[in-house]
């Protein structure tokens, strides 16, 4: 079973702290019991409200403007929202850190071609293959007449040939993290841009 490493040590440089941020992040989409694998993903609704659920992190690359990659089911109301409203905002907390991100991203959406064939060649494989196979689309009134729905039949086995995959990639391209560290009797926060550092007031 995979568990999350230690706590680092005090880190003091921008550099230093800047790295450990990647590492962190790359690792959480290994572990499962890393705490950033699942952020929250703020978006905008079409009355201008903000929306925000929990989201699994599949991939991480922020090192110098790099992306964060998200799966989810292309019929979901946050990819219509990010259709209209690109910009987006992930939130990581990590107890084990005492760190806080919050990612301002500009996230463009996947639904077809060689890279999704490719993936969801893998993802069928999962249990979380059902996610994306629904007859219904996620957050869709269930009325009288349809009931609860069963348990959705997650084994490659039960998939079939011609069966409609909703399956999308979220690809979110760091624009700038706020970074803080909520430490003993001490707090720290920086923003960072790229290959800027600008120390803020915690």
């Amino acid at each position: 079973m995979t568990t999350s490493t230690p706590r680092p040590q005090t880190l003091e440089t921008p550099q230093e702290i800047r790295e450990q941020i990647c590492k962190e992040l790359v690792r959480a989409t290994h572990d499962r019991h890393h705490a950033w694998r699942t952020p929250v993903l703020a978006t905008v609704d079409a009355q201008g409200r903000p929306n925000a659920r929990t989201v699994v992190l599949r991939k991480a690359n922020v090192a110098d403007g790099g992306t964060i990659e998200i799966y989810t089911d292309r019929r979901s109301p946050k990819v219509s929202e990010l259709m209209a409203q690109p910009s987006a905002c992930l939130v990581f907390w990590s107890a084990r850190l005492s760190w806080q991100l919050r990612v301002a991203v500009e996230v463009s959406i996947q639904t077809e071609g060689p890279y999704i064939d490719s993936l969801w060649q893998n993802v069928k494989h999962t249990r979380a293959a059902g996610d994306y196979l629904g007859l219904l689309p996620p957050g869709h009134a269930l009325t009288d007449e349809l009931g609860v729905p069963d348990e959705p039949t997650n084994a490659p086995d039960f998939i079939p040939a011609d069966a409609i995959v909703h399956f999308a990639v979220l690809t979110a391209r760091v624009s700038e993290i706020d970074w803080l560290e909520l430490g003993r009797g001490k707090h720290r926060r920086a923003k960072i841009f790229h290959d800027q550092w600008q120390w803020l007031a915690p």
